[in-house]
């Protein structure tokens, strides 16, 4: 019998009362995971690059990563703005 000292809904029992009779736990699933790094391939070359031109704005260096096919997510300044 799977006994909750405190719980905050019966929807979260509904939830977990399944996962605890097939895992044997009712923790929560871990979340993210495993996200490769975008740039692992271009470390060599980051280095090389900076090393020649350590003076490279973070545009610049987007864009010159845009040419080698690099598509870039969403970069934030500062501020937070987009």
């Amino acid at each position: 019998m799977l006994v909750f000292a405190h719980v905050s809904s019966v929807a979260s029992v509904v939830k977990w009362s399944p996962r605890a009779r097939t895992t044997g736990s009712a923790a929560a699933k871990p979340m993210g995971g495993k996200h490769p790094y975008l740039l692992e391939g271009e470390r060599d070359w980051l280095l090389a690059r900076l090393a020649e031109k350590p003076d490279l704005t973070l545009h610049a260096l987007l864009a010159e990563l845009g040419e080698r096919g690099v598509q870039k997510k969403r970069v934030r300044d500062r501020a937070g703005s987009p």
